[in-house]
């Protein structure tokens, strides 16, 4: 089973981080090490039971947590694929054992790989709910449960989601609320690009998607304010500006580590904000693609429709154009000019540099004659004496 979750946030790496009396801490770890819990099922338990300083270690209600999720005893039974089917959230939660149904639908769902079943779950939570997971007449505490619930489902076969779900994942609070849970977004995201078609252009333009999630994020990790500052996109902004659009791993330490922008937030904020960026940063330098991106000119053949490469690296051939006339047989207009745009601005293209301006040039007349319409990708301003590229926001959908 691929591990989509970091190790330091595990059920038992937080176990041993709880300050107690040497015997206690030995009790626990004997209780912890009879539970024989796998990798998946040691994050899983403090996914939907966190455990916290203030608590303590409570081994009464893990082991009826375990019991529960294993189906231990008289435990209550998963749901089945009819009634998940008939699944009404709002009427399902006011049975006494709802959380109970649910966490060990979740553990059986995970344990055997169901994705059919997870899916017909997810979807429910779609049909339900706003934003994935969003009740609006449950308790702030079931709430979380839900969420909670949605994101174990989404992570774990964040494969089999539609984009937009993927999108959403990355574009509001369930993103720090996933990662507050352990999961992994860089391994998530690495192992989701790498089982698709091993095209450069699919992936990066998917790279690219999941670019502009995060870069329109406005949930805030920092303390509130009016001026919408400490928002995941003011990071990413700060961060883009302080790294010159030459985002780098070294700079990201640099950043992260220098006190100037971190004076007003808790370590636990910085440590979402390190995330965050670090995801950014990885998705822009394209190192989770899984394509050998020094090397790549050994393996062209096999990227068949490599238009970004082509457009930004070297003069356009006869049959690139020809991908290109193939590339707008698929998408609208507005997606060919968004995309160029954003792969421009995101990984900070020189577009007035040759080759790059001879080709956006010839694939400007290409796309006027393609799609009939009158406003050209590039054009040259003679008010300002200068090429200007025509800009709008990505497509995701």
């Amino acid at each position: 089973m691929t591990q989509f979750f970091k190790d330091n946030l595990t059920f038992s790496s937080l176990a041993e981080m709880l300050d107690l009396p040497q015997a206690e801490k030995m009790e626990m770890q004997k209780k912890i090490a009879s539970w024989n819990l796998a990798p998946w099922e040691d994050i899983l338990v403090n996914q939907l039971s966190p455990l916290s300083s203030a608590q303590g270690f409570n081994a009464a209600k893990y082991d009826r947590l375990i019991s529960v999720i294993r189906r231990d005893a008289a435990s209550s039974a998963a749901l089945s694929a009819q009634e998940i089917d008939t699944l009404k959230f709002e009427e399902f939660n006011k049975k006494p054992n709802a959380k109970d149904i649910i966490c060990r639908t979740v553990y059986y769902i995970i344990n055997f790989g169901n994705s059919n079943l997870a899916m017909a779950l997810i979807k429910k939570f779609t049909e339900q709910s706003s934003a994935g997971a969003n009740f609006f007449n449950f308790s702030d505490e079931d709430l979380l449960f839900y969420k909670k619930i949605y994101l174990i489902l989404a992570c774990n076969f964040f494969d089999y989601l539609e984009e937009a779900q993927q999108f959403l994942l990355l574009n509001g609070d369930l993103l720090c609320l996933a990662l507050q849970m352990g999961f992994d977004f860089e391994e998530i995201i690495a192992n989701y690009l790498q089982e698709t078609p091993s095209l450069f252009e699919v992936r990066n333009k998917k790279c690219l998607n999941f670019m502009s999630a995060l870069a329109d994020n406005g949930t805030v990790v920092g303390p509130p304010n009016e001026q919408e500052l400490f928002s995941v996109y003011y990071w990413i902004g700060l961060f883009r500006t302080f790294s010159q659009n030459r985002m780098t791993e070294q700079k990201l330490k640099d950043f992260i580590e220098g006190k100037k922008f971190f004076t007003m937030i808790s370590d636990a904020d910085r440590y979402l904000v390190s995330v965050i960026l670090s995801l950014y940063t990885r998705l822009a330098d394209e190192s989770l693609m899984g394509l050998d991106m020094e090397n790549i000119e050994n393996f062209k053949p096999d990227i068949t429709s490599d238009i970004t490469y082509a457009i930004f690296n070297r003069e356009l051939t006869e049959n690139d154009k020809q991908q290109i006339r193939e590339w707008f047989s698929q998408v609208s207009g507005e997606q060919v000019s968004a995309y160029i745009s954003t792969v421009i601005d995101l990984q900070g293209v020189d577009y007035k540099n040759e080759p790059v301006l001879s080709n956006l040039l010839s694939v400007s007349d290409m796309y006027i004659d393609f799609y009939k319409i009158n406003e050209p990708l590039i054009y040259f301003d003679e008010d300002k004496k200068d090429f200007i590229l025509r800009k709008l926001e990505i497509i995701t959908s």
